[in-house]
């Protein structure tokens, strides 16, 4: 599963450390007061990875941004789509039937470009089926979410059967 949070109103990570460059982020228990787990990231030497699977990282360059596919989808398609940094997408709680003969995640600056659009997970082959789990991708060859939007702000996110071309379910993220 995934647990997002997000601080509260107001609260930065650069607020949280206090002028620092240190954050502890923990798992606390306020009714016996006990630390449950924590990890300690020193912001000076951290390095910006790829999305852990369902994981949000800052990105750089767009803000982190999500939607859910619509209810309409074919292949029961379902699940959130998170744009991470400036290239991997996580499809998260994601589901898919697996029937689609030649499917696999495509990216384009709109839904209406996604014919054309670009092939995120070739090397890996067609999709599988996949059932409320996470599948993370990323760009290819050095390509980028600005690079897709061609310097616009949309991303359009799909799942694309080649063979068919055929839409089984989308995003646009703007």
């Amino acid at each position: 599963q995934c647990h997002v949070v997000t601080l509260p109103d107001g609260a930065t990570f650069a607020s949280v450390a206090g002028g620092g460059t240190t954050i502890a982020v923990s798992i606390w228990c306020r009714a016996f007061s006990a630390n449950f787990g924590d990890v300690v990231i020193d912001r000076t030497t951290a390095t910006r990875a790829a999305a852990a699977p369902c994981g949000a990282g800052a990105p750089a360059g767009f803000d982190l941004a999500s939607a859910s596919f619509p209810a309409r989808t074919q292949h029961d398609v379902a699940g959130t789509v998170t744009l991470v940094g400036t290239n991997t997408i996580v499809l998260s709680d994601f589901t898919y039937d697996g029937a689609g003969p030649d499917a696999f995640v495509y990216v384009a600056a709109s839904r209406s470009g996604l014919a054309s659009g670009t092939i995120v997970d070739a090397a890996a082959g067609p999709l599988g089926a996949f059932a409320n789990q996470c599948h993370v991708v990323t760009l290819p060859d050095g390509a980028t979410f600005a690079s897709v939007a061609g310097g616009g702000t949309t991303i359009a996110v799909s799942i694309w059967c080649r063979a068919f071309s055929a839409n089984f379910g989308d995003v646009v993220i703007d």
